[in-house]
C-alpha cells in the first residue's frame, strides 16, 4: 500500500508571525520549568498558534470532528462526586493491585502508577493530587499502517475515546470508595508522557513520544489523578 503525503511545499501564512515553537519550548534556557502549551489548549492563557489549530480543525472530515466532539462531551464525566463514607486504605500495595485489576478488565493493554510530579502539569496548571495511575491502550496496527487515511484517523480518534472511557471508569469507581479522583483523557491539561515513563510503561523516543516493550509507540495515553 502506497501512503500519500502532502506535498512539501505549502505553506501558512500569519499577518503577524506568533512566537517560535522552539521559544515555546524553552529552546536555549538552562534552568528547568514547566512546559508551554503550543497545541490543544485548556483555555487557560490564548496559544500562540491557535490560528493554525483552527485551521486543521476547519479542514478535518466531518466524521472526524464528529468523533471528536463526541469525545470531548463524553469527558464531562472526568469528575464526579464522593461517596460519604471512605472505605480505609490499610495496605496500599494490594490496593494498587486491585485498580491495576479493574483497569485491565476494563481493557487496558498496559497500567502503571507513579507519584504526581509538578512538571507532569502545564505552566499555570494546578492539580492537588499525591499519585497518578497511567493506562496505555494500543491502537490497531495494520488500521494504523495507513496513518494518512481517514480510517486511521478514526482509529485514533476512536482510541483516545475507548482510553478516556477506561479512565473515567477506573476514577469513578475510586469516587465511590470515597477518595478524590478525576480522570484525564484527551485533555490538554496533563502530560501524559513523563507520567507514563515514570510509571513504567515505557521509555522516551527520540520521536518525542512513549515507547514500551509491548506495543512499539502504537498506543494512547490517559490517566487517572
Amino acid at each position: 500500500m502506497t501512503n500519500r503525503f502532502p506535498a512539501p511545499d505549502y505553506h501558512f501564512s500569519y499577518r503577524k508571525a506568533p512566537v517560535s515553537g522552539n521559544t515555546i519550548n524553552g529552546l536555549g534556557e538552562m534552568s528547568q520549568r514547566r512546559a508551554r502549551q503550543v497545541f490543544h489548549g485548556s483555555g487557560a492563557r490564548k496559544l500562540e498558534w491557535s490560528a493554525l489549530e483552527t485551521f486543521f480543525g476547519l479542514t478535518m472530515p466531518l466524521q472526524i470532528y464528529i468523533r471528536n466532539a463526541l469525545n470531548r462531551w463524553e469527558l464531562r464525566k472526568a469528575d464526579g462526586p464522593l461517596a460519604r463514607n471512605r472505605t480505609p486504605v490499610p495496605d496500599s500495595a494490594k490496593m494498587s493491585k486491585q485498580l491495576k485489576s479493574i483497569a485491565r478488565h476494563a481493557g487496558a493493554g498496559a497500567v502503571g502508577i507513579t507519584p504526581m510530579t509538578e512538571y507532569a502539569l502545564y505552566e499555570g496548571q494546578t492539580a492537588d493530587y499525591q499519585s497518578a495511575i497511567v493506562i496505555a491502550l494500543p491502537q490497531n496496527y495494520e488500521t494504523m499502517r495507513a496513518v494518512t487515511t481517514v480510517k486511521a484517523a478514526a482509529e485514533t480518534v476512536d482510541t483516545y475515546r475507548d482510553v478516556s472511557r477506561i479512565v473515567m471508569a477506573l476514577a469513578a469507581h475510586i469516587r465511590s470508595l470515597g477518595w478524590r479522583a478525576r480522570a484525564y483523557g484527551e485533555s490538554a491539561d496533563l502530560l501524559h508522557i513523563p507520567l507514563a515513563i515514570n510509571a513504567g510503561i515505557g521509555q522516551l523516543g527520540k520521536h518525542g513520544s512513549v515507547i514500551g516493550t509491548e506495543f512499539g509507540s502504537n498506543f494512547r495515553l490517559a490517566s487517572v489523578l
